[in-house]
């Protein structure tokens, strides 16, 4: 259910507030999880961003709520659905946030159906525009559009068009004793300008570890979007060390 309410502030905007039941069910059940297990891994799937900002920052109730979540005895915390591509690492009570990873796949341009309403376009060939066009006849159509109609691979707005994967080391007493950013790109069309990939359409989406040069303007990217929270983040060899 939601509810919208209007409310006379400074600043405009749309603002989500997550609803205390749902926290409230959600901290519950990670209390009992961490009873239970060794450790406890929560995933938070959102598409929210805070308003005047663009999508790599997260919303206010994102940051509140994950911080929630550590506090009920989660190990990490994982944000992803923003599509930004990247969101900032913070390092809460000794935890890993990852308010987004970035995307790990994509299949935007491999799906072998589409809707009937891709074919109408505004731009699109009349032959296209057929009932007898295929999904590649509506892949080569959008690709042939003119800025900014075809933003590689849809991450035209992202700064840096790639993602990461975490990987914590913990101590016996469960403590947070290492972590490295692994950056990765989408290959084949998906953001193609930005990451220097130029291979086929079969290997889109597919993800491959960036080259030095890509993964260095990742990890600098990375920890440009974490310093708001406090974290340090270094490019080394090929990967992020996060400062601990």
């Amino acid at each position: 259910m939601a509810i919208t309410k209007f409310v006379e502030g400074d600043q405009p905007g749309v603002y989500t507030v997550a609803d205390e039941d749902d926290v409230e069910g959600n901290l519950r059940a990670i209390k009992d999880a961490r009873r239970q297990a060794d450790w406890v891994l929560v995933h938070l799937h959102n598409h929210e961003w805070e308003p005047g900002k663009d999508l790599s920052v997260p919303s206010k109730f994102v940051t509140t709520f994950s911080r929630a979540c550590i506090d009920a005895g989660a190990d990490v915390f994982i944000g992803q659905g923003s599509h930004s591509l990247l969101r900032g690492i913070e390092i809460y009570k000794k935890k890993p946030i990852f308010y987004d990873p970035g995307d790990f796949m994509a299949m935007s341009n491999t799906v072998t159906r589409l809707p009937a309403d891709f074919f109408l376009r505004p731009g699109y060939r009349d032959e296209v525009r057929s009932c007898k066009a295929t999904a590649a006849d509506g892949f080569d159509a959008r690709e042939a559009l003119p800025k900014p109609w075809n933003p590689p691979g849809g991450y035209g707005s992202a700064k840096v068009v790639g993602s990461i994967v975490g990987v914590c080391s913990f101590g016996e007493a469960g403590e947070l004793s290492g972590l490295k950013a692994y950056p990765f790109t989408l290959g084949g069309a998906i953001g193609r300008e930005s990451s220097g990939h130029h291979g086929p359409r079969s290997q889109s989406g597919i993800p491959r570890l960036a080259d030095t040069g890509m993964a260095k303007k990742i990890i600098e990217y990375l920890a440009e979007l974490s310093a708001p929270f406090g974290t340090k983040i270094e490019s080394k060899d090929g990967l992020g060390q996060i400062k601990l």
